[in-house]
């Protein structure tokens, strides 16, 4: 099989995609954004009790997915009337695009506007650095936009942008999708309820 062949002809028939996650939101960072256990971690901190909510995070972690770790800790949040994906939605928007690390990416999205990305990533970076005002941007809870010539981008797990339609004042959300072992999550937090 010739893949440089391959991409080629989807590139010249409008029809390659880009499949990406956290490492290239980490070469766009130039390593900055947190990994999925990272921003976990540091979202404990907003607990009251963020040294036993790490350390339950870590032991939760043992046995289940951290999506479902993350169900868990907003339990958590919950409980102390705070809003876990908003402090993941800050999280991940303090982290600063490096300009040196997206030129080449730039460039190219810039000269093949029919490309489609498909991440795994809650960030923007490709929507508000790499292509500003140039992206379809589609997420879990949003109608999918189709605007002519726009890179659409499409946030499979869900994306960091307002949970609401603009208005006076935005606020920033955080959507991702109900993950179907939210049974296990409920289990979990029967048998070990977070006491931070």
């Amino acid at each position: 099989m010739d893949y440089e062949y391959d991409l080629a002809f989807a590139l010249a028939n409008e029809a390659l995609s880009f499949f990406v996650g956290s490492g290239f939101s980490k070469h766009l960072t130039a390593g900055n954004m947190p990994d999925w256990e990272e921003m976990l971690e540091a979202a404990c901190t907003q607990l009251s009790n963020s040294e036993a909510a790490k350390q339950q995070l870590s032991e939760a972690h043992k046995s289940y997915p951290l999506e479902d770790c993350a169900q868990i800790l907003e339990l958590a949040f919950l409980r102390e009337g705070k809003d876990f994906r908003k402090t993941l939605a800050e999280i991940i928007s303090a982290t600063p695009a490096n300009p040196g690390a997206s030129s080449k990416v730039k460039v190219f999205l810039e000269a093949h506007p029919s490309v489609t990305v498909v991440t795994t990533n809650y960030d923007v970076l490709i929507e508000e650095f790499v292509a500003p005002g140039k992206c379809n941007s589609n997420y879990p809870g949003k109608p999918i936009s189709r605007k002519e010539g726009a890179i659409d981008v499409f946030h499979i797990h869900g994306c960091v942008k307002p949970r609401s339609p603009p208005r006076a004042k935005r606020q920033v959300g955080f959507s991702f999708n109900q993950l179907p072992s939210t049974c296990y999550v409920r289990q979990y937090w029967l048998q070990n309820p977070m006491t931070c």
